[in-house]
C-alpha cells in the first residue's frame, strides 16, 4: 500500500507504530510518499485501524501522520507479537523533523533530519546527521547517531549508545550498555550503570561521567585550561596528557569530573582536528 503527497511548508513526520519497523529515506523537496507493508494477520489488524495523511498545522509547517497503533501501545505489543506487524518507509525530504513513538519496533533514517522526538520500547534506532535537538529514549535496543546540531538526551535501559559528534549539550543515561561520544563541543554528562565509557574529543565546558561497572576513558586536545576532579573507587587512574603543556592566557576552558566504581579512568591527548580541504 502506498500514499503519494504533494508538500508545500517545512515538514514534521508524526509516526506511530505497535510491531513492525519504520525506514526514512530521502525525497525529492516538495514531495512525500509512505509505503506500508502488513506482516500477518497482526500487521493487518494495525492497518485496518491506521491514518496516514498530511495536516496542515500553519505558519509554513505540515505534518505527515503515519499512525499504526493499536488501542493501546502496550498491550497491543503482547497481543500482537508474535502475529506479524507493519514495516514503514517514509520518503520525506532532508531536514523533515521526525516524532515516532514504537512499541516494538526499530527507527532508522537514511537522510538527514532536523529535529528528532523518539521513544521506542523495543528495537534499534539508527540515524544519520541530525541538525536541531535530539530526544531519543529506548528501553531495550542500541542507538547509533551521526552528528547532532542541537542539544541532546539520550536514554536506555539496555542497549548501547554511539554519537559520531555533538555541538550542543548532552546527557546520556543506560542501565547497560556501552557508550561512545565522538567530538563533543559543549557540556557533557554522562551515566553507565554497567558499561565503558568513551568521550574520543572534549573541547571545552563541563564534562560530567559517572559509571558504576565499566573503564571511563576521555581524550582531550591540545591547549585547554584543565580542571580535574577525578577518581575510582576499585580501578586505576592514568594521565597521558604531559605535564609540562603551557596554555598561556585565554585558554578554553575544560572541566572533568570523572567517577567510577569499579573500573578505569585514562586521560588521553585527542587526536587533533583534521583542517577542511579547499
Amino acid at each position: 500500500m502506498t500514499h503519494v503527497f504533494e508538500v508545500t511548508g517545512h515538514l514534521r513526520v508524526d509516526c506511530r507504530l505497535t510491531v513492525g519497523e519504520v525506514r526514512l529515506v530521502a525525497a525529492e523537496p516538495g514531495h512525500a510518499r509512505v509505503e506500508v507493508t502488513a506482516h500477518g494477520e497482526g500487521g493487518e489488524e494495525l492497518v485496518r485501524r491506521g491514518e496516514v495523511a498530511v495536516h496542515d498545522d500553519g505558519g509554513g509547517r505540515q505534518r505527515l501522520v503515519v499512525h499504526y497503533p493499536a488501542k493501546s501501545l502496550l498491550s497491543g505489543v503482547f497481543s500482537i507479537t508474535g502475529r506479524g506487524g507493519v514495516d514503514v518507509t517514509i520518503h520525506c525530504p532532508v531536514g523533515s523533523e521526525l516524532q515516532a513513538r514504537t512499541g516494538a519496533a526499530a527507527v532508522r533514517a537514511a537522510l538527514d533530519l532536523g529535529a528528532v522526538d523518539i521513544v521506542t520500547g523495543s528495537g534499534d534506532v539508527e540515524l544519520r546527521d541530525i541538525s536541531g535537538p535530539a530526544a531519543i529514549k529506548v528501553g531495550s535496543g542500541q542507538v547509533r547517531v551521526g552528528t547532532i546540531g542541537g542539544a541532546a538526551e539520550i536514554d536506555t535501559g539496555a542497549g548501547g549508545v554511539e554519537v559520531a559528534g555533538a555541538r550542543g549539550a548532552v546527557k546520556v543515561r543506560t542501565a547497560s550498555g556501552r557508550i561512545r561520544l565522538g567530538r563533543t563541543h559543549e557540556s557533557v554528562k554522562v551515566t553507565a550503570a554497567a558499561g565503558d565509557v568513551t568521550i574520543e574529543c572534549a573541547e571545552q565546558g563541563h564534562v560530567a561521567v559517572t559509571a558504576t561497572t565499566g573503564d571511563i576513558e576521555i581524550g582531550v586536545p591540545r591547549g585547554r585550561q584543565l580542571h580535574l576532579d577525578v577518581s575510582s573507587t576499585i580501578g586505576s587512574i592514568r594521565s597521558e596528557l604531559e605535564a609540562s603543556d603551557d596554555v598561556g592566557t585565554g585558554a578554553t576552558d575544560l572541566s572533568l569530573r570523572v567517577r567510577a566504581t569499579t573500573g578505569d579512568i585514562t586521560l588521553r591527548r585527542a587526536a587533533e582536528q583534521a583542517s577542511p580541504t579547499a
